[in-house]
């Protein structure tokens, strides 16, 4: 448990924190999650080819053969890390 004093201060601070500002800022922050990739929901980068992704993911998708919605999850899941070992 912080003190009061801390709390205080804590909010005092939340009060300077605005986040991002201009379009180009909002953009950059827009991507902090893919910083280590763990917890991003973006499967291709800006800077990648979509239609290179999703020929490879689709190409290794089909040799596994998946049945089962679990195993379409699991081969999809592995088919978007392969991607980024990939590249």
């Amino acid at each position: 448990m912080i003190s009061e004093k801390q709390l205080a201060a804590n909010r005092r601070n939340a009060e300077l924190s605005t986040g991002a500002r201009t379009p180009a800022g909002k953009a950059r922050s827009s991507m902090n999650n893919l910083r280590h990739g763990l917890t991003g929901q973006i499967n291709v980068l800006p800077t990648e080819d979509r239609e290179a992704h999703d020929r490879f993911c689709a190409d290794l998708i089909d040799s596994l053969k998946p049945e089962t919605p679990m195993e379409q999850q699991l081969a999809l899941s592995v088919a978007e890390d392969n991607w980024r070992g990939h590249i």
